[in-house]
């Protein structure tokens, strides 16, 4: 982690759970990916899988119906930081 917060970077967020894995709390059956806004984990079984968002797009947790692959234009690293530290994921460094 650097040490410079920037809440246009995820590599400087203060992850409470910086490894994806079956023991981090559950997103329903979706994870961000702490490392790449361009891709997330999918559940299965207990097991998060990788992936990759088409070209161009991000992970959008706030989508609605759903989390899914969106415009970056529909969401902002802010508003997704501001997800994740609602649901107990990033410590809120503002």
């Amino acid at each position: 982690m650097s040490d410079t917060f920037d809440i246009n970077n995820r590599e400087t967020w203060d992850w409470i759970y910086p490894d994806v894995s079956a023991d981090t709390p559950p997103e329903g059956d979706y994870k961000l990916n702490p490392r790449d806004p361009h891709s997330f984990y999918q559940i299965s079984n207990g097991v998060p899988h990788l992936h990759q968002c088409p070209p161009g797009m991000v992970f959008n947790p706030n989508a609605n119906p759903g989390p899914v692959c969106d415009h970056p234009w529909n969401c902002s690293e802010a508003d997704i930081y501001d997800w994740a530290v609602a649901n107990g994921l990033v410590n809120d460094q503002r």
